[in-house]
Order: C-alpha cells, then structure tokens, then sequence
C-alpha cells in the first residue's frame, strides 16, 4: 500500500530500474570493501525514487530510521563518474550528500537505455575515496589524507602520479607530511592551497623557509636547516614566523579550524 500511494502521490517507486542497477553494481565492484558495504546497505535501506526531468535525475530519499552512512562524507560531494558503452554511450554521475546515496544524473534521457545492453562500464571514483586506500584498491589506509578529509572540507584533491622528489629540500620532512605527499599533489581548503611537492621557497630573516600551504596572509611550511621535523606557521599580518609542533596534520586542522 505504501509503494502504491508513493507512486500515485510522488510519481516514485521503490526499485531502481535494470540499467540503474547495473550502474550501481558496477559501482559497488570499484569502491572499497567498508564502502561497498554501505553501498548495498543503502540500496536496501532506501524509501523512495523519484525521476525528473526526463528521468535524467534520479533522487532517494530514505524516510524511516537513517541509513548506514558513507563515512567521513559530510556534505555533498561526487561519488563517482559511470561511463556505459553499449548501442549508445553515457555518462552517470552518482552523488552522496550527508553520507546518503543521494542521486543519479544522467547526461542522457536514460529512458532510450530501456532495452538496450550495456557492454561495458568505467567508473571513476571521487580521489578522497581513492586516497583513503592504497592506489591498488587495497584496504591500507592512507592516514594523513583520511584524517584531513574527515575534519576539513577538501576540494579539487589532485592525486600524486609519481612519488615526490624532495631530497634537495634541505629539511627534516613531519612524517605526515611525507605519506600525505605520496598520495596527493595538491588541494584546496577553504582559502588555502597545498601546494604538494612544489612549495615555494621565501627568505625571512636571514633563513630559507619552504612554503607547502599558502593562504592569503597564512599558511605552514618549513624551515630549511632543521635536523628534527618542524612545521612553522607564517603569519603576514603579524610579520612572524612561529613553530607549529611536529605534525603537518596537526597544524593544518589548527590553521583552517575543524569542521
């Protein structure tokens, strides 16, 4: 009764259609085992799925008890890109807000999909889902990237190609920073720019400091010389430059402020 009244009252249903299914199934294969676990919880979990405009848009919504969420997802954000290659090609971005599978958006009317065999499907998953495994799919944490993506809204992450080449910095190197760097060559948080294994290097009074996280009038860096690791926080507004402590995560989430 309660799907029947759904549909007559919000034109929506409770299962998803054969190619949204393949679509996720797909999607499941490629992501972590912890999150393809709540991939597949979620798709039980759901209450109701509405198609709009074409049926391009596909949302759930989920009314009961909350579902197991997506961890460390806080806000809106790109799960993933399905790309499906059959009599007809397509694009399907799949959306999480909150922890919730939250839509499917299509670049096509998926309607002329009906029918039609899917013979193969990429996906490209978001790079905080990737970076928080090794880059072979395997379950290895990448610490210093999970942990700053659980506390700071992280933005146009950039996944390192090749390991850094940091041997001329000249600098005992936090320890995090260096597993950080093996993952990731840049993001943006907020006003701040990591600029991964490429900072600047500036003269402040007399000794050469290295700049990794640059800001409008802050950021963190260090400080060529030192045989212990050290981050230092600059200030130009204050004209100063003071120690940090000994973890870059530590002092990226005291400069930003957690969320």
């Amino acid at each position: 009764m309660r799907s029947l009244l759904d549909r007559f009252l919000y034109a929506g249903s409770r299962q998803f259609r054969d190619y949204e299914s393949t679509i996720l199934d797909a999607l499941g294969e490629n992501l972590p085992k912890a999150w393809e676990s709540v991939l597949a919880s979620q798709r039980r979990q759901l209450d109701l799925i509405q198609r709009v405009a074409d049926n391009k848009m596909v949302t759930i919504f989920f009314r009961k008890e909350s579902p197991t969420l997506f961890p460390n997802v806080d806000d809106e954000f790109r799960l993933a890109v399905v790309t499906g290659h059959g009599a007809r090609s397509f694009r399907c971005t799949v959306v999480v807000h909150h922890g919730r599978l939250s839509s499917l958006e299509f670049s096509m009317p998926p309607k002329t999909l009906s029918g039609i065999t899917i013979e193969e499907v990429n996906v490209e998953i978001h790079p905080v889902v990737v970076g928080m495994t090794g880059g072979d799919g395997s379950s290895e944490p990448a610490d210093a990237l999970r942990v700053l993506a659980a506390s700071l809204p992280l933005e146009d992450i950039q996944l390192a190609a090749d390991s850094p080449n940091l041997f001329g910095l000249g600098s005992a190197i936090p320890s995090d920073l260096e597993a950080l760097l093996k993952k990731v060559s840049g993001f943006r948080v907020k006003e701040w720019t990591f600029l991964g294994a490429s900072p600047q290097s500036v003269v402040w009074e007399d000794a050469t400091y290295y700049i990794f996280v640059e800001g409008e009038t802050s950021g963190l860096c260090l400080r060529e010389g030192e045989s212990e690791p050290t981050v230092f926080r600059y200030d130009e507004m204050g004209d100063e430059v003071t120690s940090a402590g000994t973890s870059f995560v530590d002092a990226l989430e005291e400069l930003v402020g957690k969320q």
